[in-house]
């Protein structure tokens, strides 16, 4: 079985406009850590950390060149942990495809000429 390392320090640390928890996760034996990557963009719904939906996403590419998203949220989202019969706020990280996370850009507000250039898609020249 797959096992999952899972280190999570509560430290806060600023990267560009990106306030919120490092984390460092081992998944499928690749590397995903929000230090050493470079953080792309931030989506998060407003609402305090306190908040049961309270949910903030960050994409993150790594050196190697794949994507990942680190989230946290409260016990009323993806990113809730379980622990008995209860839920609670929780964070992880999700690799993402090249198409996966171009996907995410888009449904998460980051603008058209960031996606453009993080994503190296080539405007149409009109004749």
């Amino acid at each position: 079985s797959l096992k999952l390392i899972l280190h999570c320090n509560y430290d806060y640390h600023s990267t560009q406009s990106n306030i919120g928890r490092s984390m460092k996760k081992v998944i499928s034996g690749q590397i995903y850590d929000t230090r050493t990557a470079t953080f792309i963009h931030e989506d998060w719904n407003g609402l305090s950390p306190k908040d049961f939906s309270y949910c903030r996403e960050q994409l993150y590419r790594k050196r190697t060149g794949e994507f990942f998203v680190h989230g946290d949220g409260g016990a009323s989202t993806r990113w809730r942990t379980r622990h008995g019969n209860a839920y609670y706020d929780g964070a992880g990280i999700r690799p993402l495809t090249n198409q996966k996370a171009l996907q995410w850009a888009e449904n998460h507000g980051m603008p058209a000429d960031e996606i453009i250039e993080v994503f190296d898609i080539s405007e149409e020249v009109s004749k």
